[in-house]
């Protein structure tokens, strides 16, 4: 395996990025995933070994709160995925702490939590993706819930030219 340190993506994201046909381009997925698809500075991340497919992911962000914060701003992520023979499945989760709420007062300061399931078909010339979020206390505002449902479809004509297609 591999630990790193430093500015990475987080492993929630990295999952939603292995199910997408359109990554960094006007369809990419995040647009719908409420800012969830985070790449965040002092990161400590183990990523393990491939075992006949099946890989973890953890990362556990630091502290990054203005010294004077009351709650501190630390994250911790990880994804378990299997990716074999054109089959990928995964699942990741995210807990923010109360120090990303966007409320003011502390009294109204909320952790928040992510969960995301997605999986892959890749054939020849065909493939298909689908993604589910859920997200619990979103922007650290007690009670509020958000989810994202959704996929997409490729297929390829010859390695220049593919049709794809998403729906979110």
């Amino acid at each position: 395996g591999s630990f790193m340190y430093g500015i990475h993506d987080t492993p929630f994201k990295t999952l939603g990025r292995k199910a997408t046909f359109f990554k960094d381009s006007i369809g990419d997925h995040r647009a719908t995933t409420m800012g969830w698809d985070r790449r965040l500075s002092d990161i400590a991340a183990y990523v393990s070994p491939n075992f006949d497919g099946f890989t973890f992911f953890g990362a556990y962000h630091f502290d990054q709160a203005d010294i004077s914060a009351e709650e501190a701003a630390t994250a911790f992520s990880a994804n378990a995925m299997y990716n074999k023979d054109g089959i990928m499945v995964g699942a990741a989760m995210e807990q923010l702490s109360k120090g990303f709420s966007s409320a003011t007062d502390p009294e109204d300061m909320e952790s928040q939590m992510g969960m995301r399931f997605a999986g892959k078909y890749t054939a020849e010339k065909f493939a298909v993706a689908a993604m589910y979020q859920s997200l619990t206390d979103v922007g650290g505002i007690a009670d509020m819930k958000a989810s994202t449902f959704g996929g997409e479809v490729m297929f390829q004509f010859d390695p220049q030219f593919a049709f794809k297609g998403g729906y979110y």
